[in-house]
């Protein structure tokens, strides 16, 4: 989550001094350390400063706050406590009982599994809402296979079942194409094997 603002009070020479710049097209500043000047023309870049990013282009600057998403608190005995900073929400992971753990909360891989399906279910609600796609019911069943040396995810198998209206092949399609592109499966390593199947009531 980000928020825009403008800055002020802060020249341009300031920021170029800072080397911090990660990013950078279109890049014509010519610097002459003598007199002091550069040429900013069609000059873009990023450039972090603690937990901000400043967006450059020409002259015009923009302030991009990033927010904390989570606070992770290790509870003992291979358990965390995960707190939503935003909404005060708590999740309790467990290491899993073929890892030393009790199994007694998602393990940190179960949640990675999880949210792969939690985002498809939650990118096709937003995409129907805009097409005039009613969903009647929605749900998703999921399991994680792993791996070992290096002890990984390799492989996650979901199976959505739904009830659509109108339900044609055309909606379906459009579900279907949206539910296995969302962020977290193209965030996802590229070896790691999704298989997601699609069932309608």
């Amino acid at each position: 989550m980000y928020q825009y603002s403008k800055i002020s009070g802060m020249g341009i020479e300031d920021i170029l001094f800072r080397r911090t710049v990660i990013l950078r097209k279109n890049d014509k500043i010519t610097e002459n350390k003598q007199a002091g000047k550069y040429d900013t023309r069609h000059f873009y870049a990023f450039i972090i400063l603690a937990e901000q990013i400043y967006v450059i282009y020409g002259f015009g600057m923009l302030n991009i706050h990033f927010m904390t998403t989570s606070k992770v608190v290790y509870l003992g005995n291979l358990r965390t406590q995960a707190t939503h900073l935003q909404s005060g929400e708590h999740i309790i992971t467990d290491a899993p009982v073929d890892n030393k753990g009790q199994g007694s909360a998602f393990s940190p891989t179960d949640l990675a599994a999880t949210s792969l399906a939690a985002c498809a279910i939650t990118t096709m609600a937003i995409a129907a809402d805009g097409r005039d796609i009613r969903i009647e019911n929605m749900e998703a069943e999921t399991l994680k296979v792993m791996a070992a040396n290096p002890r990984r995810i390799s492989e996650i198998h979901i199976k959505i079942s739904m009830r659509i209206s109108p339900d044609n092949a055309k909606n379906r399609e459009i579900m279907e194409e949206i539910g296995i592109h969302c962020p977290v499966a193209r965030s996802l390593h590229p070896d790691l094997i999704q298989k997601i199947e699609f069932v309608y009531n």
